[in-house]
């Protein structure tokens, strides 16, 4: 997938705590780095809800970034 990738994007892999993979996203580089943080937002019960993964640069590797989960929370609106 990431000889698809255009060069000015990267594919975020975010990894959860227990080390599965959550998800594989193209994103696009912010001033030419992964972005800090992803969140994702998604309705849980009439709720909206934020998870926030943050990069592990280090561990980066051929386009790709894994993302660390650091934490939920329900968003004020």
């Amino acid at each position: 997938m990431t000889d698809e990738i255009p060069d000015d994007h990267y594919l975020a892999v975010l990894v959860n705590p227990d080390g599965s993979v959550y998800a594989e996203v193209v994103q696009s580089l912010v001033d030419g780095k992964p972005a800090d943080p992803i969140r994702d937002v998604t309705t849980l019960g009439g709720r909206n809800v934020e998870s926030v993964w943050r990069p592990d640069a280090e561990s980066a590797a051929d386009g790709r970034v894994p993302y660390r989960y650091v934490g939920t929370g329900e968003l004020e609106g």
